[in-house]
């Protein structure tokens, strides 16, 4: 990774272990803490090794969209392609959003996806460049099956400025539509989209996003 740039599996037991160490801050910091957020620290985990498949480093175009026009208390505005940061290639996301009230979010979601078998896989990774002047929160959620169920991962705290290997859990802690609990992603060999929900930041601003993976196996 260039100095100049500015600024989503080991086994089950033990990786799960591992982020939840990493990624601990995302079980505190929920939509109801927002204050506490303040203090939390860029995201630097080590390079996953393993069996980890690309899904998108936005060398190929812009297949994401933003959410904002489509549903209700979301302020998302717009997608794009950018070379002013990136971790592999040339190019990255650019996902703009504008100022968000107490329970607003800012989604931004992929149809396009290269691989829609995701079964059993344990994480997603993704590095993100969070643009702001605060942390945000970011959770995503797949949409899948026949019925196109929602699947919802537990936030994950981002800090401000680059976070790396940025892991979102697909096997443990998940959640419906609802907020209830599931035990797994509702029929994960159908995928048919994929969204970055951002939470906690009132003011308007930007992330970037950058080589998105899917981990099928990973080892220590």
């Amino acid at each position: 990774m260039k100095l100049t740039k500015t600024l989503f599996f080991i086994t089950a037991a033990a990786l799960f272990t591992l982020a939840s160490c990493l990624s601990s801050k995302s079980v505190e910091n929920t939509k109801d803490n927002f204050s506490e957020l303040k203090n939390v620290m860029a995201i630097h985990n080590p390079e996953p090794e393993g069996e980890i498949e690309l899904l998108d480093n936005f060398e190929d175009g812009n297949y994401w969209q933003a959410e904002g026009f489509q549903k209700e208390n979301d302020f998302s505005i717009e997608t794009e392609i950018s070379s002013l940061w990136y971790t592999e290639g040339s190019f990255s996301g650019q996902w703009t959003f504008g100022e968000r009230t107490e329970n607003g979010t800012s989604s931004f979601y992929c149809e396009a996806l290269l691989d829609k078998n995701w079964t059993d896989a344990p994480y997603l990774i993704v590095d993100i460049n969070n643009a702001t002047s605060s942390p945000v929160l970011i959770q995503v959620a797949v949409e899948s099956g026949k019925e196109n169920a929602e699947t919802f991962t537990q936030e994950v705290a981002i800090g401000v400025g680059e976070n790396t290997n940025v892991y979102f859990d697909l096997l443990h802690s998940l959640t419906d539509k609802d907020g209830n609990s599931v035990p797994g992603i509702y029929e994960s060999s159908q995928i048919k989209k994929l969204s970055f929900i951002v939470k906690g930041n009132s003011s308007s601003g930007e992330i970037f996003a950058d080589n998105i993976r899917l981990a099928r196996s990973t080892s220590l």
